[in-house]
């Protein structure tokens, strides 16, 4: 029995691939590292070629050094237990790393973002040093209170249970979160009536979100201000784009022209497009693009009214 466990295949606990492996040379390298000399000779002991432990550290690692370990014969209790204690301390932590890569690489849905910021948008409201419960907040919003706390463990939970939430600290880590803790310069194309209102809507400043470049293809526009933005035309947004470093970008151009000027951005350098245009847009993988259409949420709506 001991000799048909000496050699073999373990499956790799990474991959799954089967590795081979001589357990004489395992046991011995294992032992000399950390500084034990077997009492009897290998030879002299019952190596057993399955771990009875079900569930165990053991049973899911299949380490056969760690097995020969764990059946030592003519060892002092203290120094077995210790022996155990180690090996069983060594493996938590590889589930602990495991478990925190796995949560590293855990991708967070878009909707449960979006849900986020509207979380941040309520949490602005209430005073800093107050708590708030996933039902008060749930209740605020018209979402569940289950909803909530499964989106906010996507990062940890920031709360306890029966305490609920701190506000001035959730409305911090959501802010690190989103990112929105800095301030982001935009870019604007399309000066029409809708750009004039974008280019001077005070709410994104507030927010940290700052217009700091305004283009448009009409000749009759080029030159002139809103305010402090000098408007731009359009052949120059690539340059302006590289020379300022921008990653975000606002589009309110008719639908005809807005692919182009998606496409032109995405080129430039620009990572994440707000588009007001009534189109669908195509951009590479690794662009973020949000549509607003305030038509569509109309149409959507009237489909509810009673009709006279």
């Amino acid at each position: 029995m001991a000799s048909c466990f000496r050699e073999g295949t373990l499956p790799c606990v990474r991959t799954g691939k089967a590795l081979p492996y001589n357990f004489d040379k395992l046991v011995t390298s294992r032992m000399s590292r950390a500084g034990f000399q077997p009492a009897l000779s290998r030879s002299d002991m019952e190596i057993r070629p399955t771990i009875t432990m079900s569930g165990s550290i053991w049973a899911r690692y299949a380490n056969p050094a760690a097995t020969y370990l764990s059946h030592l014969r003519c060892r002092p209790i203290a120094r077995r237990a210790r022996i155990w204690y180690y090996s069983k301390w060594y493996f938590s932590q590889m589930d602990r790393f495991r478990l925190r890569r796995m949560a590293g690489r855990k991708k967070v849905p878009r909707i449960v973002v979006q849900r986020l910021a509207l979380y941040l948008r309520v949490l602005s409201t209430l005073e800093e040093g107050s708590q708030i419960t996933s039902q008060e907040l749930g209740e605020m919003l018209g979402i569940s209170p289950a909803q909530i706390r499964k989106d906010l463990s996507y990062f940890d939970g920031f709360g306890k249970q029966g305490t609920g939430y701190q506000v001035g600290y959730l409305r911090q880590k959501l802010r690190e979160i989103l990112k929105v803790d800095r301030e982001w310069d935009m870019v604007l194309v399309g000066v029409g009536d809708l750009g004039h209102a974008i280019a001077r809507y005070g709410g994104f400043k507030k927010e940290g979100f700052r217009v700091v470049a305004a283009f448009d293809d009409d000749p009759t526009k080029i030159g002139k201000k809103i305010g402090a933005l000098e408007i731009m035309d359009v052949a120059l947004l690539p340059e302006v784009v590289k020379r300022m470093g921008l990653r975000v970008g606002i589009i309110a151009v008719p639908a005809s022209n807005a692919q182009k000027v998606a496409t032109t951005m995405v080129a430039s350098g620009i990572k994440a497009i707000l588009n007001y245009a009534p189109v669908a847009l195509n951009v590479p993988e690794g662009v973020q693009l949000y549509q607003t259409d305030p038509l569509v949420g109309l149409q959507s709506m009237t489909h509810y009214l009673e009709g006279s």
